[in-house]
């Protein structure tokens, strides 16, 4: 285990140091983050004319009348701004991950590379990197939906003994337990990217061997991002309770502060964990063909 965490150590400081070096490799990704920081502002004035006319009908329809008042429609933000979140991802987030990915591992090999360049080459497999980044967010909404419909199903038939008891604390432990699943899914999934776009497979190869990939290494994969995920995790379980958060900042804006910091946050260790993942499959890689 040591000798584990010593080749992950320096594969974290490796990453460090090649953003610390080449800030620059924060760019691909502050591009999402700045999608997301206009969108969260257009919410913050979403019941403000001329906006209102657009917003306030769905959000009427979808959460109630009583959502369109100060402070109950803080409370919906993180749902609204969580649902254009995922559509970022999908059709920019993937692809400028991507571009992030070529970078380092251009960068890693003496071989510095523009982001204009990088996105040169990444720009080929536009259509495959949607689809790939469709396929992340399908299957972590799907592994979290039948988490909910088991705990749901095991109350009906559960009585009043150990079984209930252990359920109850499951779903206590959810949202716990959804992190390290989150993780886990992101274990398999990510080497998918470099595999299109450092050795240009086709999709369904790229699919296979970089889940394979990552299954073949999971151990190891599962910490290397567990450590820059857990920077985030305050952030991850603070969205999910935010009467809690109000309740003890007095101040309904906590909700909107939390998520500007979330978009920070997301863009550091998204950005941290994209260069340690190449990192990682770069030296697997030369490991293998040595």
């Amino acid at each position: 285990m040591s000798k584990k965490l010593n080749t992950l150590g320096n594969i974290w400081l490796d990453a460090y140091d090649l953003i610390r070096k080449t800030p620059r490799l924060l760019l691909p990704l502050s591009i999402v983050a700045f999608l997301e920081a206009l969108w969260l502002e257009i919410l913050c004035f979403s019941l403000q004319p001329p906006l209102k006319t657009f917003f306030l009908p769905p959000i009427k329809r979808f959460f109630g009348e009583f959502s369109l008042h100060y402070p109950a429609f803080l409370f919906i933000v993180p749902s609204l701004f969580g649902y254009a979140q995922l559509l970022i991802y999908i059709f920019v987030g993937g692809i400028l991950t991507a571009v992030t990915i070529v970078m380092a591992a251009s960068l890693s090999e003496g071989h510095p590379l523009t982001f204009g360049a990088a996105w040169k080459k990444v720009r080929k497999r536009l259509f495959a990197l949607i689809l790939v980044s469709l396929f992340i967010v399908f299957l972590l909404g799907f592994v979290s939906g039948r988490e909910v419909s088991f705990l749901r199903a095991g109350f009906e038939f559960a009585g009043r003994g150990f079984l209930r008891k252990a359920l109850e604390f499951l779903t206590k432990s959810f949202r716990y337990l959804n992190f390290l699943i989150a993780v886990a899914i992101q274990t398999l999934v990510l080497f998918i990217f470099p595999c299109l776009v450092l050795e240009n497979k086709k999709f369904f190869r790229a699919l296979g061997e970089g889940i394979v990939f990552g299954g073949r290494h999971f151990g190891r994969v599962f910490l290397l991002l567990l450590f820059p995920a857990l920077c985030y995790s305050p952030i991850w379980f603070l969205k999910g309770r935010s009467a809690f958060l109000v309740q003890r900042t007095l101040q309904p804006e906590a909700i909107v502060w939390l998520l500007g910091v979330g978009i920070v946050a997301t863009l550091l260790v998204d950005t941290f964990i994209a260069v340690s993942v190449t990192l990682f499959f770069l030296r697997i890689r030369h490991e293998k063909s040595a």
